[in-house]
């Protein structure tokens, strides 16, 4: 369960950089919805051990788990979706565009607080409340979607993993999705 907090806090979180793709431009998201360049590993040492694979890589799924897991998927990329609007909006009803917010957003991670107009900073602290009673929201609704499946957080999550690690998985899983 606190896995799918994260991904729930990471996503809602990562909305804003999806957020400003230009229309028409797209992210490529993987089973668990995280971009393809989140997904990235980073550059290794030649000469540095490499990891071994995560265990449960090569589990068998069957083709009625995978459709369940496509079914959850789905649902669960729509679910971000109409987080994000949510959250869109929670940010212009603030009179924020989109980029003031990341950008103060930004300013503050920095440390550069006192550069962030008074007005904008007491809205940021507005909106960063309500976009986490959004996002609490949303984990709860995850988890109870995910369960209204069929299948618990945990086993959606290790086919997750599984899918994530095997190529084979994930072209049936995007072959089932189109």
């Amino acid at each position: 369960m606190l896995r799918v907090i994260s991904i729930a806090m990471a996503l809602t979180g990562l909305f804003l950089f999806s957020a400003c793709q230009s229309e028409g431009e797209t992210v490529e998201h993987d089973a668990d919805g995280m971009t393809q360049q989140e997904q990235a590993p980073p550059p290794q040492d030649p000469q540095a051990p490499q990891m071994q694979q995560q265990p449960g890589a090569d589990i068998d799924i069957s083709d009625e788990d995978l459709r369940a897991f496509a079914e959850i998927d789905s649902e669960l990329r729509m679910m971000q979706e109409d987080a994000r609007n949510q959250m869109i909006e929670v940010i212009e009803n603030h009179g924020l565009t989109l980029e003031e917010f990341q950008q103060h957003s930004q300013m503050q991670q920095q440390g550069m607080t006192d550069q962030i107009p008074e007005g904008d900073a007491n809205a940021i602290a507005d909106i960063n409340d309500e976009m986490q009673g959004i996002q609490e929201l949303m984990v709860e609704s995850m988890e109870t979607m995910v369960e209204d499946h069929g299948m618990s957080v945990e086993e959606y999550e290790q086919l997750a993993m599984v899918i994530n690690q095997n190529p084979e998985y994930q072209q049936r899983l995007m072959e089932m999705q189109q």
